[in-house]
């Protein structure tokens, strides 16, 4: 099926994007054509009619509103995260208790339950060395079942959170469809609005690594992390795993290191 005209455009913006030299040459040609049109008075009002300053002016002012919005969206989900967080210990220890925020970014687009254990891997490594007397975790998702709810990711929860990471007790609980996640929500949220603005005002994001770059100076208290597709493709999944029975009506998963095994199902999540 022949390109759309939209998407043969796009194809030769991504290409003159990936290329360097073509995008120096590309930005040099559009300033040239700016400074003309500015020589030139098109940009100057003095000379223009009062319908056509009026035309500017509303254009003008719409492009304020549009960047108060984002301004104003940027702001709210700074607050969500903040508002929404999971509640902390009564007895709160600065030593014990800390909210870290993580980002996993990557350019491989896999979201099977290798590469949702390869976007782990930074934080339960940072929980591991940073607070060590940790012994039990507790994962919160939704439940597609070509992902987290899986046997494949049962197998990887169990293998892994204690051979690998040293846990002794896991539970990984689903929630049904609709439910928000909170401050998960409100970091991805953040993130997305925030490469948008980057974008409408200018700076050009062509793949991760300048998305990580620009991304992270514009939130600093979010940690970001680059995923590579090689940590992907270490993790192995057996061929011959068992599905587990009533898959889809469970809502927790329960991993014990001395049970080398088994794994524990429920269909309410109970702590």
């Amino acid at each position: 099926m022949p390109l759309t005209a939209a998407e043969r455009a796009k194809k030769y913006r991504d290409s003159i994007k990936s290329d360097p030299e073509k995008h120096r040459k590309y930005l040099e040609k559009e300033r040239t054509r700016y400074k003309k049109r500015k020589a030139n008075g098109e940009y100057d009002t003095k000379n223009k009619s009062e319908r056509e300053k009026r035309s500017l002016r509303k254009h003008w002012r719409n492009t304020k509103r549009k960047q108060r919005e984002q301004k104003k969206n940027i702001q709210q989900g700074i607050d969500f995260m903040l508002n929404n967080s999971p509640v902390t210990s009564p007895e709160r220890n600065e030593n014990l208790h800390r909210q870290v925020l993580y980002c996993t970014v990557s350019e491989d687009t896999r979201h099977g339950p290798a590469a949702i254990w390869a976007q782990l891997h930074p934080v339960l490594e940072w929980i591991r060395s940073d607070m060590p007397h940790i012994d039990t975790i507790h994962f919160v998702s939704d439940g597609p079942t070509t992902q987290y709810r899986s046997k494949s990711n049962f197998f990887l929860h169990h293998s892994l959170i204690h051979g690998k990471y040293g846990f002794h007790k896991s539970t990984w609980n689903f929630t049904e469809a609709g439910h928000g996640k909170s401050s998960a929500d409100g970091v991805g949220g953040l993130v997305k609005r925030t490469a948008d603005d980057l974008v409408s005002k200018g700076t050009d994001i062509i793949d991760v690594n300048t998305f990580y770059t620009h991304v992270s100076e514009r939130i600093r208290n979010v940690n970001f992390v680059v995923i590579p597709s090689d940590n992907i493709d270490a993790i192995h999944i057996p061929e011959t795993l068992k599905p587990v029975k009533g898959t889809m009506s469970l809502h927790q998963v329960v991993s014990y290191k001395d049970k080398v095994d088994r794994i524990g199902t429920r269909t309410l999540s109970c702590f």
